[in-house]
C-alpha cells in the first residue's frame, strides 16, 4: 500500500479528490512533535500525505509550518502506522502551495529497466492491453470471403464507368 500511495497510483472513482496533489519530498515542523518532524510526500491546496515517527489518531488536529508558508492546521482523516492523510482546516493559498513546491528537491530521473524484455514477453504485455480482431481460421476461409474473379472484374468496370459518368455529364451540359 505504501508504494501505491507514494507513487501516486490512481484511486477508485469514489475516492477522487477535489484538487490535484503534487508529489514532493519536504520536511516540516509540527508543534508538540517530540522527535524529528513531518515528511510530506504529496500536497494540494486542501490536503497532504505525511510520514512521521509519531502516530496520529484519526480526528487529531496537527499544527505545522511549511517553509515560507506560515502556520497551518490539518485534521487527520486517515492513519496507517507512520503515514497519515490530512485535510487542511483552511485551504492553502496558491502562493503557499507554490512556495512548498519550489522548496521541494526535484525528483530523480526514472531509472531505465535493468533487463530488456524478450519479444515474447513484450508481445504478452501488449496483448494484455490490446484488443485484436479475430483472424480467420484458415486461408480457405479467407478465400471464401472474396468475390469470384468474374464478379470482381464487373465491379471494377462498373465503378470506373460510374466515376467517369459525372465529369462527362458535366462536360455535356456545359456545351
Amino acid at each position: 500500500m505504501l508504494n501505491n500511495v507514494l507513487n501516486g497510483a490512481l484511486s477508485p472513482a469514489g475516492d477522487q479528490r477535489a484538487t490535484d496533489r503534487r508529489r514532493i519530498r519536504l520536511t516540516a515542523q509540527a508543534t508538540g512533535l517530540a522527535e524529528g518532524g513531518l515528511l510530506i510526500h504529496n500536497l494540494s491546496r486542501t490536503g497532504m500525505l505525511v510520514e512521521t515517527a509519531q502516530p496520529f489518531p484519526v480526528g487529531t488536529l496537527v499544527d505545522f509550518e511549511l517553509p515560507e508558508g506560515g502556520s497551518n492546521r490539518v485534521e487527520v482523516v486517515w492513519a496507517d502506522d507512520t503515514l497519515f492523510g490530512g485535510r487542511f482546516v483552511r485551504p492553502l493559498t496558491q502562493a503557499q502551495l507554490s512556495a512548498a513546491l519550489l522548496r521541494s528537491p526535484p525528483e530523480a530521473p526514472a531509472q531505465p529497466a535493468t533487463r530488456r524484455l524478450s519479444q515474447d514477453e513484450a508481445l504478452a504485455r501488449l496483448l494484455q492491453h490490446w484488443e485484436f480482431e479475430e483472424e480467420p481460421e484458415s486461408a480457405s476461409q479467407q478465400a471464401d470471403d472474396k468475390l469470384p474473379p468474374g464478379k470482381r472484374l464487373w465491379t471494377i468496370a462498373a465503378l470506373a464507368l460510374a466515376s467517369w459518368s459525372l465529369p462527362l455529364a458535366a462536360a455535356w451540359a456545359w456545351f
